[in-house]
This record gives structure tokens, C-alpha cells and sequence, in this order.
């Protein structure tokens, strides 16, 4: 039992104590708000600074100070603001207990005020019992959740929450600090209602005062946001084992993940989404996204990832299907040390492993000399027999793979000088090592020796004049030129993430503060693919036939993203409406290093090892095994490249209020950027005979015989971006129960791209935008003049277009264009919220897009290329959202009343999205152009329902039950490209087929029709420990559009399970456990022909499928100080 002191406290409103805090200057105390609340800070201050004016002005008319009358009219009126601020109900009671105490406190004492809320639905709880731990010193909430407690000497102590329906907390460390009120809003947890408070006497929540400052957070950025948002927490990324944001954002609504590392919401992929850090733009260094790859930041780093899934007129004007801001380590309200470090296995690269030697040598010289340097000087220059070395080792070798480790660190601290001046200061690193496998897979692909030949020895009889007889005769002879053959497939991946974060905040009294952040973060990948044991019976490529394929693709690549931020934020009292003023400066650096991608395949004989093991790999150890064996032969391409991109950014946002319920926002985002991109990609002719190569019969390995002719690619290209944006808005609050915010924003924008490609083929890009208009105009039309006409249409290449500068094309892209958004907010009654929203946006073509830069696909050798004649997409959305808090009702719930608990939510979203001029890859016309370009589509449509929920089984009597809780999201789309009348020519052009025959819709790429994620956590407040199983399911996605041969690339649909424990001491010991992937599952791709209008089946082509990827297991131990 504790003893408690309560302590009565007189009502004030916040008008009225700011008045007499203005008056009462002698032995002032003040008042301490948590750093996570500074910018809403500055927003109460605007809101309130009427009611301070007319406080002040009717005490001046009634020739007194402000009285009983004067605070009784403004109490009146902030009754009745619609503000349903966390932190305003804490800084009224902070500021009313300084009035109490009449401006002066015991030496060495404080005081701590705030207001409770339910930590679910954020409504405020009445009749909290609150107790400051080693005193006799308590208080109770009133009916709105409000309380203070002191004074007490200035130390640090524990805050213990008690009341009947909810679990007992306790606040570890809180540090109530000398001449201070420090405002502590509170988010209490609840508990079943139908329990016992003897039966729960001994379990308690507990957290630190920070953590729980973070908690409340949460709460408020949700509740108050005008857009349709979700938040993921700290928290969630240790209750789901998120390692980085890619791991954590596929468990919100709507949202798939690409290739591990690129989102899609809502039916469109990551070119419709912008990543923010700290509210300022990213940059993406990989050379084919428009997005940074999501799996470059370290959860560690991070407190916070804030997703918008609609825009108002301050984000940035390309938020089409959303705006990930990710928000990193805060700084601290106190001094604190926390260490991580973890190990683990991936169940495939336990025995099986393999790598490369990257580094050791490349296929030029002066080529890509080490793994940090730039590339050639000259990447346009062509090679010489002089510039080309051997590439030495072409294939993988046997490793140990050694455990998945991981490291992280952060601490910091705040220091206080005189005048209300405070520096706080965080550091967080981060380190870890990842290895997988994908085991016993089957794979379809192609092979191409369509270069080499081989030599046979044929007996010739001489005719009688030359003696007779028989003699041998070295003859070349062409080998199989290419085909789909069937393989076994392996897949192995070493990955090294490394980042860190240094912060620093300065703060110049309540109302200006000045940060300084620098964040770095590097991602390291080397990946071997291997297809062996491959047989093509249409060639004669079988065991039967002595013949087998071996295919191995060696790729490493470095990533780093580096980052500047300066900014500010100050709240001027004195002038008019109180305006706040946020600034922000960046300096982002991001880089794409590709210094070696090795692909080779190679055709063997299995009578050459008669006796002895079948290579595995490329590399010939065996000296059988060379190119003087009349049957063995090999291509292999080299390729390396190199994008770098830099941006400087600047933001400004304004904010005042004119009048008591309407709310001014204003400001700009400008942003310079310069990206350069190298490509060298060289083809290496291994067949014994080639009349230009030595060979080297030791390892099979001929130098001097590059090929630097139609198969060669040699590309640089230099771009700019300006975008200067500003933006005007209103919020208007008429009603209570009614939040309107509408504006506009307008960008202007110029992209300028100077490229030169060098790829020596009629069947290039470069070659078409030379002829297009030839072969428009060809009379009478041949074959291949519609083929090409039908093509340069589907690319936008304009009408008499024709490219005189050979190989480099200047373009340039620019956009002015006004957005306008309106968003409702509307609170029909307690626990329902209703959010509506239209608004409109302009996604770009990225600098990759929009070059005529060749790059070489590592997955299956294809050529991806840009096309300079892009145009901007524009987007139309329509967005609601109705979330539902149970508990919250003010009416009853017949039956169901039994079953609902304070934590219980549902919410479903509707929206609805028409792009214009979508841009997307298009696969062209079977060998009339060798690259796979971009395009502007026909149009596109993307519209879908969401559900989420929540649901505490706390209702149940059953003592294991009742600690579980069921929560999840299940989204639906339906996204549609429509298709152009060129792309259905160029479909029918492949199978000599009717245009017409073919569907006007098609699936736009990469986005699944349904995504269902659903977690079931139990947790015993008493033991510290949770337990969470996460499942997750994507539908098929179409991942690449085919107009050759009309084949579509899928991936179907996946699914995954996941184990996380963690059991958390009470001495600061955290230990957490995980299971990926627990029941095993693989994956399949295949090719699909295009749907026949009519509803015809599709033919269908296996690409690769793996019954399992392995699972993987980690184990990782923190301890906070």
C-alpha cells in the first residue's frame, strides 16, 4: 500500500497562466517539455497566442491585473478549442501548478505535471493513482486525465501509474530536476476489465521515461495528422525483428516489397513514392530506381518510419502513392548508453556456400583497379589488345560461410548551460553481416554462343594425283548457336551493412533551437548465381549426348548514401499571429559501384572427365579441361559500372494563425542535383579457334580476343536536375468535430541529360532513334520498316525526329505545374474518425530513365535501357479512411460489449488513383532492338480497399489467452496499365496475330492484387517476455511487360512466417530470438503470354522456381544503461 500526499491544484487555463508567468518574474520556475514535443510546442503557442492577447487586453480595460473574471471568460473559451493536442492538456495543468505554487519552489525541488491517456485510443483516463517511488509524495488524475505531483527533491526516481482496468506502469529514471516542472504526458496500457486487481497486484509496464515520451509520440502524430498515415515505432521494429526499413515497412497496409529493397503502395512501385530523412529528400543510387534501396537503413538508427498514403500541399509534390519519412535517433532528455549484438545462421549456407575473389583482377587493366576507385578515365574509349588482361578466375569457388553477426551502439546526452541553453549530443553505430542461400532450384535460361566456334578434326582422302590415302584436316565448325535450356539452379549472397549517426541540437531558450545531423551508411553485396547440370534436347545438349551447360553470374557492388542536415526552429512570440519558422539545409551524396559483374557459360563434354568429377564451376582446374579440347567451349561478358548523384536541398515552412480556428501554412522546397554514369561491358570469346586470341591451355583462358564490336557497350552520361517548389495552406476548424485543410502547391522543373552510348548494332536503340523517321516514311512499307515505325511510336519518339549526333542525344524535361489537395477530418462521434482526401501530384522520369544509358540486368543478361523522349506522369487520388476505437463509443454495443477492451481498433481505407502517362519497362520486338526501354504507357488505374485491426483477447477469463492480441492488415488492388494500339501492333507484329484480338488492360508492374499480414503477440506483463508470429502473403506480381514472343515475367505468390521472442530483465538486459521464414516456403517466376481478349488461356513458361530459400535464425542481446 502506498502512502500518498495528493496535491490540490488549482485550475487554470493556458491563456490565463501565461499571463501571470509574464507578470511573476522573481524566483520563476520553469517549465521543461520533452524534445519530442518542440513542434507541437510551437504550434500551441501560435493557436494560443489570441487567447493570451484578449486575456491581457480585458485585464487592462478593467484597470486591473487579470482576475477571477478575466480567467473565467478565458477558460470559457478554450473549453471550447477543438485542438485534441497530447501535450496541450500537460503544458495547462504544467502551467496552472506554477500559478498554484505562486512562482517559487523549495531549494532543490521540482515538480511533474502532465496528462494520462489510454495508451490505445488516446482518450484520457480519470483516477489514476500516480506515486513518485520512495516518498510518500502522490496524486490522482482528474476527469481529464490531469495531474501534478510534487514538489520533491531534485533527484531521479521511479513514477509507478495505478488503476483499476489497466496495468500497473512504472517509469524507470525519471529525473525531476531543481526549479522545474517538467511536463510528462503519460500513455497507460490497459488491462481486462473483468480481472481482478488482486489477481494482477503484481504485474507492472515499465518502461523509461524516454521511451515512454517516444509512446506518446506515436499517439499524437497519428491522432492529429490530416493525411491518412501509419507509424512505425521503435517498438515495432523489436516486436517484428526489423533489421531495416525494408524488413519493417512490408508489414504496413498496402505495402510490398521488391527485390528486398524497393516498396510498392497501393498499386503503384516505388517511382510513386518519395523517402524523406528528417523531412528532406533522398536520392537513389541505384542506377534503374527512382527509390534509395529501403535496406540501406538500419533500423538501429532510426527511431521512427512515418508513412503518408495520401498528400497535402507540404510534402513533396511526387508522393503519388506515398511519403516515407524516416525519422532518425532523437536527441536525449538525459544521459544514456545502449549496446546490441547479435548472431545467427541462414539454414542454406550452413555447409554449402560460395564466393568469388573480388578484387583480384579485371577484365581491363586500367579498368576498375581496386574496389574503391572510380572507373576508367574515358569509359567511351574502346579497348586495345594492349589495355586486355585476363580475367583470372571466372567462376566461383567452396567457402565457409561463418555466422551472420551484428553490432550496434548508441548513446547520448544532454548538457545544460546558463540562460536556458541546452546541447544534446547522439551517436548510434551499426554493423552486421549477412549470408544466404538458395538451394536445389530449377532455372530456364538462355545461352548464346553465337560468336565462337569449334574445331573437329575431319579424315579427308587426298585424289589419286595428290598420292590417295587419308589425311586429318582441322575443320571449324559452328557449335549450337543458342537456346531456353534447363538447369539446376544455386543462389548465394553475402551482405555487410555498415552506418552511423551523429546528431546535435542546440537550444537558445524555449523557443529557438538549431540541429545539426550527419548520417552515412554503406551496403556491400556480392552475389553468385549458378546454373549447372543444363541440358537442351532441342540442340542435343544431354547426358545422352555427352554434352551439359554451366552458367555463372559473379557480381559485387558497393552502395553508400551519405547525408548533411543543418536546420532550425524558432516560435517568435512577439510578433504578430506568433508565426514558427522551420528551416532545413542538406548535402546528399549517394553511390552506385559495380566494379566487376562477371557472366561465363560454358559448354563440356562428359567423357573429358571420364574418371574424375564434372566441374561445378567455370574456372578449370582440371587441365582437361581447357579450350583445346575439341568440344569444350565459352563466352564470358565483363561488365562494370558506376553512378554517382549529389543533391542539395533546402526547405522552409512557416506557420501562424490569424484567426482562433484557422491555421496559415506556407513555405518551399528547392533542390539541385548532378548525377553522373559510367558503363564498360566487354564480351570474351573463348573457343579454341578464335584467329585473334592466344590460348592459355592451362586454365582454358585466351586474351587478346575481346570482342569490341556489335556486343561491346561503352556509355557515360551527365544530368541536372532544378526543382523549385512552394506551397500555400489552410487548416479550418468550424465545428469540433470537423478539421478541413486545403491548398496548393506549385513546381517548376527542368531535367537536362547529355548521354553517349556506344553499342555497334542496326539493332539498337541509337539506331532507331537515327531511322525512325526513314522507316515511317518507307515506300511501299516492308516488314521491317512497320516493325520499326510501330516501335518508335510506342517510345513517344516524335514525328521527323532524326538524331544527326550519332551516338550522344542532349534532351531536356521541364514541368511547371500547380497541385491542389483538400482533406476533411470528421469526428461524428467519440471513437470514430472519418478521413477524406483529394489531391493531386507529378512523378518525373528519374536520370536513369530519361539517358540513353545502357546497362546490363545481372539476373538474365538483358540490356535495359533509357528513353530521352519521356514525359512526366501526372496522378489524380481519392482517398477515406474510417478508423473505429470500440471502447470509445458513447453509445452501447448490445452483445458485443462483453467482448470489447480499451485496445481494440478497426479501420478500412478506400482509394482510388488515375495516372496518366505511367512510365514503365516494355519489352520490344522480337531482334528489332536489342534494349528493353522505358516507355510512357496508355494510361493506368489503381483502386483497393484496406483493412486493419487490432484485437486484445484481454475479455477472456483464461490466464494465457487473455495476454494475446490479434492485429493485422489485409489490402486488395486493382492496377491496370491501358495498352497503346502500338503496343497491341507490336504484340500482334510477334505472333502474326490481329491487333484486336489483344486485351486494352494489362496488370501495371509490380504491385500484388492482395497482401495480407497478420501477427498474433502474446505478452506477460509480470516476466518481461513477448512472443510474436507474423505472417505475411503477396499475391503474383507481373514484374516485367513482354511485347517479344508476348511472354510477361511473374513472380507468384509468396508467403512467409516469422518467430520473434524476447524476453526483456529487470536490470536492463534485453535478450530476443528469431525464426525467418519458419515453414521453409520458396518461390516460382514464369513467363505468361498477354491475355486474348475473349479470355483465351495463356500459355504458360516455368522460369525458375525453388521449393525453399532456407530460414534463417539470429539471437541478439542489448543492454540499456
Amino acid at each position: 500500500m502506498h502512502t500518498m500526499k495528493i496535491l490540490k491544484d488549482k485550475k487554470l487555463t493556458l491563456a490565463a497562466a501565461v499571463s501571470v508567468a509574464l507578470l511573476t518574474v522573481a524566483h520563476a520556475i520553469k517549465i521543461e517539455i520533452p524534445k519530442q514535443y518542440e513542434a507541437e510546442l510551437q504550434e500551441l503557442k501560435a493557436e494560443e497566442a489570441a487567447e493570451v492577447e484578449k486575456a491581457l487586453e480585458q485585464g487592462a480595460a478593467g484597470g486591473s491585473e487579470v482576475g477571477t473574471g478575466a480567467v473565467g471568460s478565458v477558460e470559457a473559451s478554450a473549453a471550447d478549442a477543438s485542438s485534441q493536442s497530447v501535450l496541450k492538456g500537460s503544458l495547462e495543468e504544467a502551467e496552472g501548478v506554477v500559478e498554484a505554487f505562486g512562482g517559487e519552489l523549495p531549494a532543490d525541488h521540482g515538480l511533474v505535471s502532465g496528462q494520462v491517456l489510454d495508451k490505445e485510443t488516446g482518450a484520457p483516463v480519470e483516477g489514476v493513482a500516480i506515486i513518485l517511488e520512495g516518498t510518500d509524495i502522490g496524486t490522482i488524475t482528474d476527469p481529464e486525465g490531469r495531474y501534478s505531483i510534487g514538489p520533491a527533491a531534485a533527484g531521479s526516481y521511479t513514477l509507478t501509474f495505478v488503476k483499476s482496468g489497466y496495468l500497473e506502469a512504472n517509469v524507470t529514471d525519471y529525473a525531476v530536476k531543481a526549479d522545474e516542472v517538467s511536463v510528462f504526458p503519460f500513455a497507460l496500457p490497459p488491462r481486462p476489465a473483468e480481472m481482478s486487481d488482486k489477481e494482477y497486484e503484481l504485474i507492472d509496464f515499465s518502461v523509461t521515461a524516454e521511451e515512454a515520451n517516444d509512446l506518446m509520440a506515436k499517439l499524437d502524430i497519428k491522432f492529429d495528422s490530416a493525411r491518412a498515415l501509419d507509424v512505425f515505432s521503435s517498438e515495432d521494429f523489436s516486436k517484428f525483428a526489423a533489421s531495416d526499413v525494408a524488413d519493417a515497412v512490408k508489414r504496413i497496409a498496402g505495402v510490398s516489397v521488391n527485390d528486398g529493397k524497393f516498396p510498392s503502395v497501393r498499386g503503384l512501385n516505388d517511382r510513386y513514392t518519395v523517402t524523406t530523412l528528417n523531412g528532406m529528400p533522398l536520392p537513389s543510387p541505384d542506377p534503374f530506381r527512382k527509390s534509395p534501396q529501403f535496406d540501406i537503413f538500419p533500423s538501429s538508427l532510426l527511431d521512427a518510419i512515418i508513412v503518408s498514403k495520401s498528400a497535402t500541399p507540404d510534402l513533396d509534390g511526387e508522393s503519388t502513392a506515398a511519403n516515407f519519412d524516416l525519422i532518425t535517433k532523437q536527441l536525449p532528455e538525459e544521459f544514456f548508453v545502449k549496446v546490441s549484438i547479435g548472431a545467427g545462421w541462414h539454414s542454406g549456407s550452413i555447409e554449402d556456400f560460395r564466393s568469388f575473389d573480388k578484387g583480384d583482377s579485371y577484365l581491363v587493366a586500367d579498368g576498375a583497379g581496386s574496389l574503391n576507385q572510380a572507373p576508367r578515365t574515358d569509359p567511351l574509349q574502346g579497348l586495345a589488345d594492349a589495355d586486355f588482361e585476363r580475367s583470372g578466375k571466372l567462376g566461383s569457388h567452396e567457402k565457409d560461410a561463418g555466422p551472420n553477426t551484428s553490432f550496434s551502439l548508441a548513446i547520448g546526452n544532454t548538457f545544460e548551460f546558463k540562460n536556458d541553453r541546452r546541447l544534446g549530443v547522439v551517436f548510434a553505430g551499426y554493423h552486421k553481416r549477412d549470408t544466404s542461400a538458395v538451394l536445389d532450384a530449377t532455372d530456364n535460361q538462355g545461352y548464346d554462343f553465337s560468336g565462337a566456334d569449334t574445331t573437329v578434326i575431319e579424315q579427308v582422302t587426298l585424289p589419286p594425283f595428290l598420292g590417295g590415302g587419308t589425311v586429318d584436316v582441322p575443320v571449324n565448325q559452328p557449335i549450337p548457336f543458342g537456346d531456353e535450356a534447363q538447369f539446376d539452379y544455386e543462389e548465394f549472397e553475402e551482405n555487410v551493412k555498415l552506418g552511423a549517426l551523429l546528431g546535435l541540437s542546440y537550444s537558445l531558450g524555449e523557443n529557438h533551437r538549431m540541429y545539426a545531423n550527419a548520417f552515412t551508411s554503406r551496403t556491400n553485396d556480392l552475389v553468385v548465381k549458378r546454373n549447372f547440370n543444363g541440358v537442351n534436347p532441342d540442340e542435343d545438349i544431354t547426358l545422352e549426348d555427352d554434352l551439359l551447360l554451366i552458367r555463372e553470374r559473379l557480381y559485387y557492388v558497393e552502395r553508400s548514401l551519405s547525408i548533411g542536415q543543418l536546420g532550425g526552429e524558432h516560435t517568435f512570440v512577439k510578433a504578430p499571429f506568433e508565426p514558427t519558422l522551420n528551416w532545413s539545409m542538406q548535402r546528399a551524396n549517394t553511390v552506385q559501384n559495380e566494379p566487376d559483374f562477371r557472366d561465363t557459360t560454358t559448354l563440356l563434354r562428359y567423357s573429358d572427365y571420364a574418371g574424375g568429377e564434372v566441374p561445378q564451376s567455370v574456372d578449370r582446374d582440371n587441365t582437361s579441361y581447357n579450350v583445346n579440347s575439341a568440344d569444350n567451349v565459352s563466352e564470358s561478358s565483363n561488365s562494370w559500372r558506376y553512378v554517382e548523384e549529389d543533391e542539395d536541398s533546402r526547405k522552409l515552412d512557416l506557420e501562424l494563425s490569424p484567426l482562433e480556428n484557422v491555421t496559415v501554412f506556407s513555405g518551399g522546397l528547392w533542390r539541385r542535383a548532378e548525377r553522373e554514369s559510367q558503363i564498360q561491358s566487354y564480351f570474351e570469346n573463348r573457343s579454341d579457334t578464335n584467329p585473334s586470341g592466344t590460348t592459355v591451355t592451362s586454365e582454358g583462358i585466351s586474351v587478346g580476343n575481346f570482342n569490341n564490336a556489335s556486343r561491346a557497350i561503352r556509355g557515360a552520361s551527365d544530368a541536372e536536375r532544378d526543382i523549385d517548389a512552394y506551397y500555400l495552406s489552410a487548416k479550418y476548424e468550424p465545428f469540433d468535430w470537423l478539421t478541413l485543410v486545403g491548398g496548393y502547391r506549385f513546381e517548376d522543373s527542368v531535367i537536362s541529360v547529355d548521354s553517349e552510348t556506344v553499342l555497334d548494332s542496326s539493332n539498337s536503340l541509337a539506331a532507331l532513334f537515327r531511322d525512325s523517321d526513314i522507316a515511317r516514311a518507307q515506300i511501299p512499307p516492308t516488314a521491317n520498316s512497320i516493325i520499326r515505325g510501330t516501335e518508335a511510336t510506342i517510345l513517344g519518339i516524335p514525328d521527323g525526329f532524326r538524331n544527326t549526333a550519332g551516338s550522344t542525344i542532349e534532351s531536356s524535361l521541364e514541368d511547371s505545374i500547380y497541385l491542389p489537395s483538400l482533406t476533411a477530418t470528421i469526428e461524428p462521434t467519440e471513437g470514430v474518425q472519418f478521413k477524406l482526401g483529394y489531391y493531386e501530384t507529378i512523378n518525373r522520369p528519374s536520370f536513369r530513365e530519361i539517358t540513353s544509358d545502357i546497362f546490363v540486368d545481372i539476373e538474365n543478361g538483358d540490356l535495359l535501357a533509357g528513353n530521352p523522349f519521356l514525359t512526366s506522369s501526372t496522378s489524380s487520388s481519392y482517398d477515406l479512411r474510417v478508423e473505429f476505437y470500440p471502447d470509445q463509443f458513447s453509445f452501447d454495443l448490445p452483445v458485443l460489449e462483453s467482448l470489447i477492451v480499451p485496445d481494440d481498433m478497426f479501420g478500412i481505407s478506400v482509394f482510388y488513383k488515375e495516372v496518366e502517362n505511367p512510365i514503365e519497362f516494355i519489352r520490344p520486338t522480337y531482334e528489332i532492338i536489342d534494349e528493353i526501354p522505358f516507355n510512357n504507357a496508355e494510361g493506368a488505374t489503381a483502386e483497393g480497399v484496406e483493412f486493419e485491426f487490432s484485437k486484445s483477447f484481454a475479455f477472456l477469463e483464461v490466464p494465457v489467452l487473455r495476454d494475446l492480441t490479434l492485429g493485422g492488415n489485409i489490402s486488395f488492388t486493382v492496377a491496370e496499365a491501358g495498352v497503346s494500339e502500338a503496343e497491341r501492333n507490336a504484340l500482334a507484329l510477334n505472333i502474326n496475330e490481329d491487333e484486336s484480338g489483344f486485351d486494352d488492360t494489362r496488370p501495371l508492374t509490380e504491385q500484388p492484387e492482395q497482401i495480407i499480414n497478420l501477427n498474433l503477440t502474446y505478452e506477460h506483463p509480470e516476466w518481461g517476455t513477448r512472443v510474436t508470429l507474423a505472417y505475411n502473403n503477396t499475391s503474383e506480381v507481373l514484374e516485367s511487360i513482354g511485347s517479344q514472343s508476348s511472354l510477361d515475367a511473374y513472380r507468384d505468390s509468396t508467403e512467409r512466417l516469422d518467430l520473434i521472442i524476447s524476453h526483456e530483465f529487470e536490470s536492463g538486459w534485453k535478450v530476443s530470438a528469431a525464426v525467418k521464414n519458419l515453414t521453409d516456403e520458396g518461390y516460382n517466376t514464369y513467363f505468361e503470354a498477354r491475355n486474348r481478349a475473349g479470355g483465351d488461356a495463356a500459355d504458360v513458361v516455368e522460369r525458375r522456381s525453388a521449393e525453399t530459400v532456407g530460414r534463417k535464425y539470429s539471437l541478439s542481446v542489448s543492454r540499456s544503461f
